[in-house]
């Protein structure tokens, strides 16, 4: 598949597969944060029980495709990864959380065999799972793997459970809240540094590299999030 360059400013956005771009399109960046999709796009997008004509889901359903076999996601999440930790110098962070098949839980640290530097509890203070037989899920989680090339140690202070409310944007479902960015890009690239999100979505990442003086590579395979994306950027500039 071939992929569209896009420069904004200190920003460099890839319209394409990431996994394409990650081995033919860039360099060495300084640290990774990005959030994949979870595969777990609700069976019936009309909702159903209690969720039934839930907005959000429908929101979903229509964003993008989300249902795929089980084993060829978690092969695909590692590829995915596996070349993200070649291009990065310094510590991947990664937002994912358990997710539940045939009654068991999947713990993504069972599916990334990676030395783990570092866990932050996202309490989202809210959940959408209110009918799944067991208490509600209403965290996810953010683990940087690898070992950091550069650590603020201001940073240090900061405890690992961060309470921190969804975010919401106009076009996609599931965006990353600033918040839940901020303190991982401070805290492990310098400045002046490269930051990037090989799933960007709406480009949250890319606003907040660029807010802090970083430089930013994001991907992204949706025409939908990636002119959101680009948009968002070229605002940031105008402003």
């Amino acid at each position: 598949m071939a992929y569209k360059k896009v420069v904004i400013g200190n920003a460099t956005l890839y319209y394409g597969d990431c996994v394409e771009v990650l081995k033919h399109g860039i360099g060495k960046v300084d640290i990774t944060i990005t959030s994949p999709r979870y595969n777990t796009l609700h069976h019936a997008p009309q909702g159903s029980g209690c969720h039934k004509g839930n907005k959000w889901i429908k929101k979903s359903a229509r964003a993008y495709a989300d249902k795929t076999d089980e084993k060829e996601y978690q092969a695909w999440l590692r590829t995915v990864c596996d070349l993200c930790r070649v291009k990065t110098k310094g510590l991947l962070w990664l937002n994912h959380k358990i997710r539940y098949r045939n009654g068991a839980g999947i713990h993504p640290l069972r599916i990334l065999p990676y030395p783990l530097y570092s866990e932050i509890i996202w309490d989202r203070g809210c959940s959408l799972t209110l009918n799944s037989n067991r208490f509600s899920p209403s965290h996810e989680g953010v683990w940087g793997f690898g070992k950091p090339h550069y650590w603020n140690e201001f940073e240090n202070r900061r405890m690992s459970v961060w309470r921190i409310p969804p975010a919401h944007d106009p076009v996609h479902p599931c965006v990353f809240p600033r918040k839940l960015i901020e303190p991982l890009i401070l805290a492990s690239c310098p400045w002046g540094g490269i930051v990037l999100d090989p799933m960007m979505g709406v480009g949250t990442a890319g606003i907040v590299a660029l807010t802090h003086e970083r430089r930013f590579i994001g991907i992204d395979n949706n025409k939908k999030f990636f002119t959101q994306a680009c948009r968002r950027i070229e605002n940031f500039y105008l402003k």
